[in-house]
């Protein structure tokens, strides 16, 4: 079973239908796994308000990503991670982290060239 950690920037581009987000989001089979941190729920919802929208229509894309809750071993592992990541940044690594040989898809390039350093596969379908 393949497992994608989906960040924010990659999310916010398929509910805006933006770039190849959709279309590779959409074209995801059977046993492959979409999975990302509670992270991802919260900047969503405060992104969609600052844009004055209202965040009831993220929903059923909630519902196509399996939340990981954030506790202190993955709070641990964000605080030990080499580099200047950002906080949020190195949460949403953490959290990839979580599931062995996980492809990180995000549209972020400082989140993607440390999961790179790290040696996780990154996918970046918006580019």
């Amino acid at each position: 079973m393949a497992a994608y950690y989906l960040d924010t920037s990659v999310f916010l581009h398929w509910v805006a239908k933006e770039g190849g987000a959709v279309a590779w989001l959409d074209g995801l089979g059977r046993g492959e796994e979409l999975f990302s941190s509670t992270l991802l729920r919260l900047e969503a919802i405060r992104s969609v308000r600052r844009a004055g929208t209202d965040p009831s229509g993220l929903e059923p894309y909630f519902a196509r990503v399996a939340l990981v809750d954030l506790d202190q071993p993955v709070l641990s592992r964000a605080e030990s991670l080499p580099g200047s990541l950002r906080a949020l940044d190195a949460i949403h690594l953490a959290t990839a982290g979580e599931v062995p040989g996980a492809v990180m898809v995000s549209h972020d390039k400082r989140l993607k060239d440390a999961a790179a350093e790290l040696g996780t596969p990154v996918l970046d379908p918006v580019a």
